[in-house]
């Protein structure tokens, strides 16, 4: 790579791609690591749309040492594209609404409020969306998170959020358990760190990055993305969406192939994942699905990334094709 080369580059008719730093440079082709989590390789007659941008904002410089440490030669080596799937193996929205119609006729209507929301349900499920919400709106407050740094009462924060996680189906039990034993370990950084990354002002990337350390230190361990990212959902089902890594991953797979995500949370893959969910979000309104907020859009990759719908849109492929649904750009949650 030329060491005369800019640091950070913007794509000149698509901004929203964001800030890139170049990943690799080989055989006339350069590869674009960009902050959305986004790994794009561009022919040399292209490398005229990355126009340079300047550091010299506080946040470029923030983007830039994020970015380069995600950056890793040894992965870059390995540029994600739709051919790294063997062929036919790539499903479009079209075809997973052709299955999630089986199931759901009418799509987000009352009788998905009842079973899958919990609306007006006899009794609580562990899959029902909406009581998880409210209980952890009721934990997780700036009221609650200021009175327990005031009482010193940071372990009863998170045995709060284990109690709530452990009522839903958004994290497998052996994560929920280890953050009850890690309770003890909480401190004022911890709550002060979760506080940020819901409640916070300033970069969302550096509060959100801050917030993984601060959890992986409590806990021992690298916290999974759904414990991560539950807990935020739950908070803010309209900002946030919770990864459930292996079904969002195969949704990458056939949408945005370029995003790849580490073992490890960081801002840079969620925020991958969040524009992934805007479109996903976007295309259910299209076809005239108006999702509640980003919990529908979640259970909607679930169902239709898990290997029976996988299974049912190959037969379906097979037997005749499935009509194209609009696509266009990324879309906020209702």
């Amino acid at each position: 790579m030329s060491e005369s080369l800019p640091s950070l580059f913007r794509h000149e008719s698509r901004p929203d791609w964001g800030l890139a730093t170049i990943a690799w440079e080989r055989d006339g082709k350069r590869a674009y690591l960009f902050e959305t989590g986004m790994l794009r390789v561009l022919a040399e007659p292209f490398y005229r749309f990355m126009i340079p941008v300047e550091t010299t904002k506080e946040r470029d410089l923030a983007t830039l040492e994020r970015l380069v440490t995600q950056v890793d030669a040894k992965d870059a080596q390995i540029v994600s594209s739709r051919a790294s799937l063997p062929p036919g193996s790539h499903f479009g929205i079209s075809e997973q609404l052709a299955v999630f119609r089986e199931s759901h006729k009418d799509g987000f209507d009352e009788v998905w409020r009842s079973s899958v929301r919990g609306v007006d349900a006899p009794r609580r499920l562990k899959r029902h969306r909406d009581p998880a919400i409210a209980q952890m709106q009721q934990e997780l407050n700036v009221g609650r998170l200021e009175e327990a740094l005031r009482t010193a009462e940071f372990g009863q924060v998170w045995l709060g959020i284990a109690g709530v996680l452990d009522q839903t189906d958004l994290v497998a039990a052996g994560p929920v358990q280890q953050l009850k034993k890690s309770a003890k370990r909480a401190s004022t950084g911890n709550v002060n760190a979760l506080g940020q990354v819901l409640f916070g002002a300033g970069d969302f990337s550096d509060r959100f990055d801050a917030y993984v350390t601060s959890l992986e230190r409590m806990l021992g361990r690298v916290p999974s993305w759904e414990l991560t990212t539950a807990i935020l959902a739950l908070t803010d089902p309209k900002q946030h969406v919770c990864v459930k890594r292996q079904n969002f991953q195969q949704q990458a797979e056939w949408m945005v192939p370029e995003l790849r995500a580490t073992d490890r949370p960081n801002a840079l893959a969620y925020g991958g994942f969040m524009s992934l969910a805007k479109t996903v979000c976007q295309q259910l309104e299209h076809a005239g699905l108006t999702p509640q907020d980003y919990f529908d859009v979640y259970d909607f990759v679930r169902v239709t990334t898990a290997p029976k719908a996988v299974a049912k849109m190959t037969a379906q492929r097979r037997s005749g094709p499935v009509s194209n649904a609009p696509r266009s750009g990324p879309a906020r949650a209702a």
